[in-house]
């Protein structure tokens, strides 16, 4: 017959055995859920935020009148200025288009006209925006006029055209064009 203590033995290892089982499964667990952490945070930090803009700039003293294709919503689309009136003083005058209908665009002399366009992605850009799935400015440009004068299209149809003003880890990159006609 066993005795007592031999039952409270026998029913004591399976509890320490149980108790052991559990702890190396939870440990076995949480290594498990680290790495995959790990492995979600290595793979998420190599999410780029990529971008291109293709900006005018207006530097005649006549309103620039873009027309362009339908590019919005593609494109974010305003125009702006930053004109320092004095040391103290400047006016920061934008105007958002948000209504997808909207293909004309007027420019104020010495604004900006800015088309923009952000996405993720695991790669840097291209050298070629159409590369990256993005109609380039001297593609979804139809038409200029600068006051009542219709600007050739050789002035902006062209990538040689664009020159790119600045570019930031090769991840967001501006194209610009300056029109200064007189």
């Amino acid at each position: 017959m066993i005795s007592n203590i031999e039952k409270y033995n026998r029913n004591n290892k399976k509890v320490e055995k149980n108790i052991f089982f559990r702890l190396l499964m939870s440990i076995i667990l949480a290594k498990n859920i680290f790495i995959s952490f790990f492995f979600m945070l290595i793979l998420s930090s190599c999410v780029y935020r990529n971008g291109l803009l293709f900006s005018v700039r207006n530097l005649t003293e006549d309103t620039l009148i873009i027309v362009t294709k339908k590019i919005i919503p593609e494109f974010n689309v305003s125009v702006n200025n930053y004109e320092i009136k004095s040391d103290s003083e400047s006016e920061n005058n934008i105007v958002r288009y948000i209504n997808s209908s909207d293909t004309s665009f007027f420019v104020p002399p010495f604004f900006y006209f800015v088309a923009r366009r952000y996405w993720d992605s695991h790669d840097v850009l291209s050298d070629n925006p159409e590369a990256d799935g993005v109609i380039p400015g001297w593609k979804f440009i139809k038409r200029m006029k600068k006051g009542t004068q219709t600007l050739p299209s050789e002035i902006w149809n062209s990538e040689r055209r664009w020159i790119i003003s600045w570019e930031y880890e090769e991840i967001e990159r501006e194209y610009s064009l300056t029109i200064q006609l007189k």
